[in-house]
């Protein structure tokens, strides 16, 4: 089993991220196709990183259930390196740790110009 430290414990005791499947973006999108999901039911955010997150309160992730994460050891690499702050800001529970840097995301590291 592996073992959880105190940011995954946090993790499991909120779910919030896990709730509300989201895209990150590291690409431009025009205001025509924000309006457009908007419509649609997607909240669309700006980061504190200049990206932006869209995500649509009605789809969770499929492996979340009430129990919590059914594939938390084998979850993917973008569920391990998420970091909430990016989107959630002071809402996230990983505030409460003191840790002020931020985490890089998988989308991220893997869309980093160089």
């Amino acid at each position: 089993m592996e073992e959880i430290d105190e940011y995954q414990h946090l993790c499991l005791e909120c779910l919030f991220c896990c709730s509300k499947i989201g895209i990150p973006t590291r690409f431009p999108i025009r205001k025509e196709i924000v309006e457009w999901l908007e419509i649609r039911g997607f909240k669309v955010k700006t980061t504190p990183d200049g990206f932006l997150d869209i995500w649509h309160d009605s789809f969770p992730c499929p492996s979340l259930t009430s129990g919590g994460c059914s594939i938390y050891p084998s979850r993917p690499d973008v569920c391990k390196s998420y970091d909430g702050r990016n989107s959630l800001g002071e809402k996230c529970k990983w505030t409460r740790l003191g840790d002020t840097e931020l985490k890089t995301s998988w989308y991220h590291n893997f869309m980093k110009e160089d």
